[in-house]
Order: C-alpha cells, then structure tokens, then sequence
C-alpha cells in the first residue's frame, strides 16, 4: 500500500500543453523563420525547456529558453487546473504524503503554478534546478524519496508522459498514467487513469460493517488473527495462542455488536470488533502492517461508532504507540488480563 503520492505538474495537475507548444512554436518561429506544426513539437512535453531545445539543434540554448518563457506569458490565460484536481487532492491528502517531481524549473514553478493554491497540500516539491540529471532520468524521483524518506515500494508516481514513466520504472517505483492529459497515447503503467477521481479507485481499502457471519467468513478472520498475534503478541506461549483461538474467539467474532473488516482487491486483510463504545479488537496481516490499513479502521470507527476506549497488553508497545499516535491515553493499568492471566493490560481513552 503506498504512503507517498507523487504528482507530475504539466498535463498532470495543470493543462499548459496549449501554452507550451504555441509559445514554442512562436518562438521557433522567431529564432528559425521556421514554421514548426504543432505535433511536430509534442516531444518536448514532460522534459526540461533546457533538454527540448537541445533535442531541436539550436545552440544559445538559455537564451532560447528565456524568450520562450517570455512568449508562453502570452498564452497564461489558457493555462488551468485539470478539472477534479482539487477534489483528487483535498481526499488524498487526509491518507497519503503528497508530492512533486517536475521539469519545471523553482522559478517556472513559482511563476506558472503556485498562484493556483495547490501548494498546500504538497509536503517535497523537486523542480528542475534540485538536480544534475531530468527525467526520464531516475534522479529526480530518487531525490524526492531521500528527502521525503520514502521507499520504493511505499510510492506511486503520476504522469502523463513516457519521460514520467521511464523515471518512475528507473525508480523501482509504480507508475499511473494521467491520461486526461494525454489523449494521443497509450503509455504502459501499472493504472491507466481517464479522469484525476479515478485514482481513488486504485487506491481504495474497502471497510464493510459485517452482517452476515458465516463460518468460513469466521475462519478467515481466526487466520488473520493467528498470522497477527504471531507476529506482534511475541509474550504469549503456544499454548495460551491456541486456547484463544479455539475456545473464545470464534464466539466472539460471532457475538461481537459491530464486526469491520478492510478489504483490499476484494480480501480481508484486517478487521476490528466493538462493543457500545469500545474497541475491543484490532488485528491487520502482519505483511499490511504499517500501510495504513489499522489507521483507516480505527477512523472509521470512531467516526461510525463513537469508539473512545480501548484496552491493550503492554507487552505490546507497538499497538500502544499505534493509538497514542491516534489521539488515544492510558489512564489505567492492571497487572493481570481480564482472564486473570499475568499479562498486564492498560485502558486508554480517546483524548479530544
């Protein structure tokens, strides 16, 4: 599951194709005498001005540069944001680390982008000026994990360009293609987006409140349970694993008021037990843990079902921290479970 999301910024977040090419074809025009077409130009989109102007043979290539930016003033008033971009944004951003990874340069950013206010939901923006190399080199998304601390694997990266995917695919990072703002082709990526929202869908962890609890359904949750203690209740003997397993939760998953499971691709991969107000269990497959899957549940349920107490073994300081860094306190400490084993238990509540 990622944790980063990192955005392309032309023909990604914001529609500047017009205004690029026109400009450049302006410019070309002036420089050359030469009247380029339009989709004699459409190389240059998703590469620095400075590479685009190489590719086209023309030596005083910042001057070059200069003019075009000079001319693309002319066209600003086409540039806009793509349609359901702040929406995309304002929900990711609640879940996910969002960044950037552009050919533009601070300056070209800071000119053509920032009076559009999405800004504010960007945590690591690397322009063109933060390193030597550009994409489709792997520098820039290389760059932005060193500074955002991010891995591989933990992050996607959204363009609309075969530049943005060869860097992303250099990157040892998945790569989803902004096809809203590239119609022309067809670029191989692990999601293929028509529409920014349709992010959300590839992205999605489903939670459902569980109704009907069928004994193989139970059975899947007694696996995730097991797989979970095994990893995180490293205090607890073999025996005493099994006893619980066997003899008390199957009950209790059938008996619990609310039961919530997250699915991802359509497979529980976590769920949750409550009772009145009161988280009673917890468990996520040791492999999700860390991705954010426990966080998603335990907001759902305190947005659905008021949860403000919970209980958990101290031996378990990870699950402690887990809900500390979830608004939750100890304000209670018992030496024994509530089996009377000697496994010392601390009650938190929700801390408004």
């Amino acid at each position: 599951m990622y944790k980063h999301i990192v955005f392309d910024v032309d023909g990604t977040l914001i529609n500047t194709e017009y205004a690029v090419l026109n400009s450049l074809q302006d410019t070309l025009k002036e420089v050359q005498n030469k009247n380029y077409k339009i989709e004699e130009l459409e190389f240059v989109l998703g590469i620095t001005g400075e590479a685009a102007i190489k590719q086209l043979g023309i030596a005083n290539i910042a001057e070059i540069v200069d003019l075009w930016n000079k001319n693309l003033n002319s066209y600003k008033n086409s540039i806009s944001v793509f349609d359901g971009i702040k929406d995309l944004l304002q929900k990711l951003s609640t879940d996910y680390k969002l960044g950037i990874v552009t050919s533009k340069t601070k300056a070209e950013f800071d000119e053509e982008v920032t009076h559009f206010g999405l800004n504010k939901y960007f945590g690591v923006i690397i322009c063109a000026d933060a390193t030597q190399k550009h994409k489709p080199n792997p520098e820039p998304l290389l760059k932005y994990m060193e500074l955002a601390n991010a891995k591989p694997e933990e992050t996607l990266y959204v363009g609309d360009s075969v530049y943005d995917m060869q860097c992303a695919k250099s990157s040892g990072v998945d790569f989803a293609f902004a096809k809203w703002g590239n119609r022309r082709q067809n670029i191989d990526a692990k999601y293929t987006l028509l529409q920014p929202l349709d992010l959300l869908k590839c992205l999605s962890i489903e939670i459902i409140d569980c109704t009907e609890r069928q004994q193989s359904f139970i059975d899947t949750l007694l696996d995730i349970w097991e797989k979970s203690v095994r990893a995180t209740h490293l205090f607890l003997p073999e025996s005493e694993i099994l006893n619980i397993k066997e003899k008390f939760l199957p009950d209790a998953l059938k008996n619990i008021s609310h039961l919530v499971i997250a699915k991802e691709n359509g497979t529980p991969v976590a769920f949750m037990g409550i009772e009145a107000q009161k988280l009673e269990m917890l468990f996520v497959l040791p492999e999700k843990r860390g991705k954010g899957i426990g966080k998603k549940l335990l907001k759902y349920g305190i947005k659905n079902y008021s949860i403000n107490e919970l209980t958990v073994n101290e031996q378990n300081p990870q699950a402690k921290g887990f809900y500390e860094h979830l608004g939750f306190k100890v304000y209670k400490r018992e030496e024994v479970d509530e089996q009377g084993n000697p496994y010392p238990i601390l009650y938190m509540q929700l801390i408004v």
